[in-house]
């Protein structure tokens, strides 16, 4: 436990040393992300030594992927942040990035309620800064900023009302004590908050409407953190409130049909909503929202290594798109689905990364996405889920004809020069062996599944 709070203490002190490199030796863009990659580094470096330290195995085990995880994006949106041209040089974006992992960190170490939810709010945080951070050359970024943090606000008192709730019934909000108590209405009730507060941060339907402004008026760099890191720490969150609470009342009747009921929404939400999106971001929203259903219907089965495996794999998607579009520099914040037509023109094989990206969304075989919706429907199918089986393929069979759209669109359909956003070769070469990686492993998807979920269940 000692060293993961050393991991913690780094990490802070690691932002503050930011800050002050920022404030008073005004040091450049470039500069303040190659510090801030080696504090990653020793992060990393640190984060080996963590065998034999949580007590439950299974969480340890999750710590060793997840940990790798929330280090590499963390890492990937620095690159990201580096290729955001703007006159205004917001250089606090770096330490926000670490504070930002900090956060996942605390969630990951704690042992109760209220440690959980201090490292969600952390997270939670940094990202309502993230969504309003170069504001003027993001218009609308201001509104979605207030947005995000007026419905934030709200799922905070949602959540700390539900923890009340336990505290006042049970007595304790210490994981062990809550798994071994018996509780009551009031109790059960506190937990069902604390679970919707967390679909909130996952974006699940109906709580999803926050994530469509927020995605569209927020920066490339912010999108990734937004995809990776605080969807990956929301989950572990879930996971670990189910999994220390299950044992205590007849968690079947109340809690899993709400997550059914939430991943059935989402996939029409999802599928439905981005039949008529234009605009590329608000396309990765609904996107995003379509993806998490398959998520929760993991968590129904309580298959959380599933659930853990799904999300990295859908997150490792998303963050090689945007790769591809900072590698091309195109301008994203405009960016339209019909825009997509000329980066053949650019680079073909930026246009082939980005080819196989989406049709992995599809679910195509061999790419790693139809083995992750495999694994998915094959589970609900042995455990007799046959209704959310049949939801799944239908709405999957739905959403082929938009990502089939964009193919159309990125490989055969012409364009117009005048009508088309900025696109060149980025200088950024370390982008096209990130895009190489990526492509990789989705190309690779049966393997590369096999090895996550077999790192998830025996640990790293």
């Amino acid at each position: 436990m000692h060293y993961l709070a050393s991991i913690e203490l780094w990490l802070f002190l690691s932002s503050s040393l930011l800050i002050g490199a920022g404030i008073l030796c005004q040091f450049d863009q470039k500069r303040l992300a190659g510090i801030s990659n080696v504090m990653l580094v020793a992060v990393f470096a640190l984060h080996q030594f963590r065998d034999g330290i949580l007590p439950d195995q299974f969480i340890d085990n999750i710590a060793g992927i997840y940990g790798l995880f929330v280090i590499a994006a963390c890492a990937l949106a620095n690159l990201f942040f580096i290729s955001v041209k703007n006159k205004n040089f917001a250089w606090e974006y770096l330490p926000l990035n670490l504070l930002n992992l900090l956060g996942g960190f605390v969630v990951l170490r704690s042992d109760n309620l209220l440690t959980l939810f201090l490292g969600l709010e952390i997270q939670a945080l940094v990202c309502y800064i993230l969504c309003s951070f170069l504001h003027d050359s993001y218009p609308l970024a201001s509104e979605a900023s207030v947005k995000y943090f007026s419905l934030g606000a709200i799922n905070t008192c949602i959540t700390l009302f539900g923890i009340s709730f336990i505290y006042g019934f049970v007595g304790s909000v210490n994981y062990s004590v809550i798994s071994s108590a018996e509780l009551n209405l009031a109790a059960r009730l506190g937990i069902c908050l604390v679970i919707l507060g967390l679909l909130f941060k996952l974006a699940a339907a109906p709580l999803h409407t926050w994530m469509l402004d927020v995605y569209q008026e927020s920066s490339i760099f912010a999108l990734s953190t937004f995809m990776s890191i605080s969807k990956v720490t929301a989950l572990l969150a879930l996971i670990i409130v189910l999994r220390e609470t299950m044992h205590s009342w007849p968690l079947e009747r109340i809690v899993i049909p709400i997550l059914q009921f939430s991943a059935a929404l989402s996939l029409f939400i999802g599928c439905f909503g981005a039949l008529r999106q234009e605009n590329f971001k608000r396309f990765l929203a609904y996107n995003g929202v379509f993806n998490i259903s398959y998520v929760l219907m993991s968590l129904s089965l309580l298959e959380y290594n599933l659930a853990l495996m799904y999300l990295m794999v859908y997150s490792i998607n998303s963050l090689l798109v945007l790769s591809i579009l900072a590698s091309s520099n195109i301008d994203v914040d405009n960016l339209e689905i019909n825009h997509l037509s000329k980066l053949k023109t650019v680079s073909k094989s930026r246009a082939f990364f980005l080819g196989i990206s989406i049709l992995s969304f599809i679910g195509i075989p061999p790419l790693v996405g139809f083995s992750a919706k495999y694994y998915v429907l094959y589970s609900l199918f042995v455990n007799n889920r046959y209704l959310l089986v049949l939801l799944g393929l239908l709405t999957t069979l739905v959403t082929s004809f938009y990502y089939l759209r964009i193919i159309k669109v990125l490989f055969f359909d012409k364009y117009l020069e005048e009508s088309i956003p900025s696109y060149g070769s980025s200088s950024y070469k370390l982008y096209d062996l990130i895009n190489i990686c990526g492509a990789g492993f989705i190309l690779f998807g049966w393997s590369a599944v096999d090895v996550m979920l077999q790192f998830l269940v025996s640990g790293i």
